[in-house]
C-alpha cells in the first residue's frame, strides 16, 4: 500500500520529526585538560550544560595549521553538535575509543597510560570524566589507572572526589 502525502502534510511531519538542538548557555562551566601522546601536545576543553552534562568539546593541537589540527577541530565540532542534538556520550565513547592510528603510545596521564590514537585518548578521558564505571564496563572501554589502581574509573586529580562521583554530579547545586 502506497501512502501519498500532500506537501502540507509532508512539511508538518518533517517539522515534528526534526531534531532539536539544545545550545549551551553563554556562561558555562568548563574544564581544560592538557595531554601529550608521543611527541604531540594538545589541550582538550569541555563545556557543560547547566546540569553538568557534557555539551561541547574543543581540541587544540600544538601544531597549528597541521592536518592533525584540522582533523581534531572537525571531530570536536561533530561531537559537540551530536551532543547538542541529543546523541548520548556513551554511544560516542563506545564508537571512538579503541580506534588505532598515529600518533599513539604512552601518555603522562596515569588514568590513560597508553593510548592507541588521539581519538582513543579523548574519548577515554571523556568517559572517565562523564560516565559511570558501570557504563564504561558496559561498553567495553575500561582503563586501569596506574595511580589509584581502579579499573574502569579513575580519580582524576581534584575534580574527582574519593567516592568516584562523576563530574555531572559535582556540577549540581
Amino acid at each position: 500500500m502506497n501512502i501519498i502525502l500532500t506537501p502540507e502534510r509532508k512539511m508538518e511531519l518533517e517539522e515534528r520529526l526534526a531534531p532539536v538542538r539544545v545550545r549551551l548557555l553563554d556562561e558555562r562551566m568548563s574544564i581544560l585538560h592538557d595531554f601529550r601522546i608521543a611527541d604531540l601536545e594538545g589541550t582538550l576543553q569541555v563545556g557543560m550544560f547547566e546540569d553538568g552534562t557534557l555539551g561541547e568539546i574543543f581540541i587544540d593541537i600544538a601544531k597549528e595549521g597541521s592536518t592533525m589540527s584540522g582533523m581534531a577541530d572537525t571531530i570536536a565540532t561533530q561531537v559537540s553538535m551530536g551532543l547538542q542534538y541529543g546523541i548520548p556520550l556513551k554511544m560516542m565513547v563506545k564508537k571512538f575509543a579503541n580506534v588505532r592510528f598515529e600518533p599513539y603510545g604512552r601518555t603522562p596521564n596515569p588514568c590513560i597510560p597508553e593510548t592507541s590514537s588521539i581519538s582513543d585518548y579523548v574519548f577515554r578521558w571523556l568517559g572517565i570524566m562523564f560516565l559511570t564505571p558501570e557504563e564504561m564496563r558496559e561498553i567495553g572501554v575500561e582503563t586501569k589507572c596506574e595511580n589509584c589502581e581502579q579499573a574502569g574509573f579513575c580519580k582524576v586529580k581534584s575534580l574527582r572526589p574519593t567516592n568516584n562521583t562523576p563530574v555531572t554530579k559535582l556540577a549540581q547545586p
